[in-house]
């Protein structure tokens, strides 16, 4: 019985890692792409502002 649980935490243990890396790779996924994002919207109102 207490193998079980304890397979069970273990289990939902590498589930919580898992969605902790796949969190933290889209996170870092997005802050690059929102980087891009105002070098370009920069790019473009310093080009209207001239």
């Amino acid at each position: 019985m207490t193998t079980t649980i304890q397979s069970e935490k273990q289990t939902k243990a590498l589930i919580d890692v898992k969605r902790a890396q796949s969190q933290s790779r889209r996170l870092s996924g997005l802050r690059s792409v929102t980087n891009e994002n105002l070098a370009e919207r920069s790019k473009f109102i310093n080009h209207f502002v001239k």
